[in-house]
């Protein structure tokens, strides 16, 4: 009998033993798992139906991208895209860098790192610091209507930075006009501002006594292995560049949008990347400023960055509180969609996405980014699986139950 009763026991505890491990891997996600027939179906609808003819993206995993995929003409994740103001996360992190090192301090009047004075002509004794650049409050009137000769100077080379600075925006200036600044003193209001964030540049360049190219290629993109992150398209070979396009809603066709001509590569928008570069910038913002065991910002700067000045859903160079879905928290710097791309770069918790798409008129980018963070979260919900540890240990509360029930059936038989 008591035989029987060990054949017995042994036999359900060689059940355990293989089972408990197929229990414990049912709780772990893998790529198809999350973006498997039905989501590559909806991805090609959804191109096709908003002209999108090349897409790449990624999914981040705390300290590790999960999955990457590109799909269309232009499919590789290792294809340049032009990010527009997604660029602005990155000038931020030099700033940033600059602050950490006690070369600037953010509540500095921006004017003391320039070789002219710039003041807001409705407020000309409020100065304007550093800090209202990164977060947007400086005052100068970024908007397409005020600022169209910036943007058609820069790309057709009349104007180059950083003179175009000085043209725009101090009163001996070409193009300077009062209308160019807002009816509102700085510090007290948030509006996007990309000539902010290329007036940052030019301070980035005369802190360091560098070109801001340089600056970045040897503090940010070496550093995190961020081999194909440039500024000039010429940097690139034709096959490695995706081209950009904006639908014409009248004649019904895609057309080419040219590059932009990033004289000096100002940082408000110059950038152009890789699903596989921004994955690892974004990792290491994600990592308190660490990826691969290498660091760009300390703990303490990557929070003081990431933190929301006041209530406006703007950090120092980041954006906080972006909605996707029922989730409101999500941070990170979003680009166009403008001039043939859209770019989308945020995280919430320990999971995020990178996405990058070649089209600029209203690809709706966000939408899809959604779909994606959507599917990424069931990562945070629904595959937790508390029960894996219970499962592991199921083998060893076997093994002490046997080995009781042994020792009893000894002392029996003595």
């Amino acid at each position: 009998m008591n035989k029987k009763k060990i054949q017995i026991g042994t036999a359900f505890i060689s059940m355990i033993l293989i089972i408990s491990p197929v229990y414990a891997n049912e709780c772990i996600w893998v790529p198809e798992d999350l973006y498997g027939n039905s989501f590559e179906t909806y991805i090609n609808n959804y191109m096709t139906e908003r002209h999108i003819t090349s897409l790449a993206f990624s999914v981040l995993n705390g300290t590790e991208v999960f999955y990457s995929k590109g799909f269309g003409v232009q499919p590789e994740t290792d294809n340049a895209y032009h990010l527009n103001s997604a660029a602005k996360m990155i000038t931020g992190t030099a700033v940033m860098q600059l602050y950490e090192q006690g070369l600037i301090g953010l509540d500095d009047d921006f004017n003391d790192y320039l070789p002219y004075e710039l003041k807001n002509p409705y407020y000309p004794s409020t100065k304007i610091t550093i800090k209202h650049l990164l977060s947007y409050q400086s005052s100068i009137f970024d908007t397409f209507s005020a600022f169209e000769n910036y943007w058609t100077s820069l790309a057709n080379g009349t104007c180059t930075f950083p003179s175009i600075i000085y043209e725009f925006l101090h009163e001996n200036g070409t193009y300077y006009s009062e209308d160019n600044w807002e009816n509102w003193e700085p510090g007290t209001n948030t509006e996007h501002c990309d000539i902010g964030i290329d007036i940052l540049t030019l301070i980035v360049e005369n802190v360091t006594s560098t070109p801001f190219d340089t600056y970045v290629t040897e503090n940010i993109f070496i550093p995190l292995g961020m081999t194909n992150t440039r500024f000039s398209a010429d940097d690139y070979s034709p096959e490695k560049l995706v081209i950009g396009y904006d639908w014409n809603s009248v004649s019904r066709t895609n057309e080419i949008a040219p590059y932009l001509n990033n004289s000096n590569n100002p940082g408000g928008g110059g950038y152009f990347s890789t699903v596989e570069d921004l994955s690892k910038f974004m990792l290491a913002h994600m990592n308190q400023g660490e990826y691969n065991g290498t660091s760009i910002l300390t703990p303490t700067t990557i929070e003081l960055m990431h933190t929301e000045i006041e209530t406006s859903k703007r950090g120092l160079g980041w954006t906080v509180r972006v909605s996707f879905g029922v989730n409101h928290d999500y941070q990170g710097h979003g680009g166009g969609p403008w001039n043939g791309f859209y770019s989308g770069n945020y995280y919430r918790s320990t999971v995020g996405a990178v996405l990058l798409l070649n089209q600029g008129s209203n690809p709706e980018g966000g939408t899809l980014f959604e779909y994606i963070v959507v599917i990424a979260n069931k990562l945070l919900t629904e595959k937790t699986c508390p029960e894996t540890t219970s499962f592991y240990l199921l083998p060893i509360i076997s093994f002490f139950a046997v080995f009781t029930i042994l020792r009893k059936l000894r002392k029996r038989k003595v």
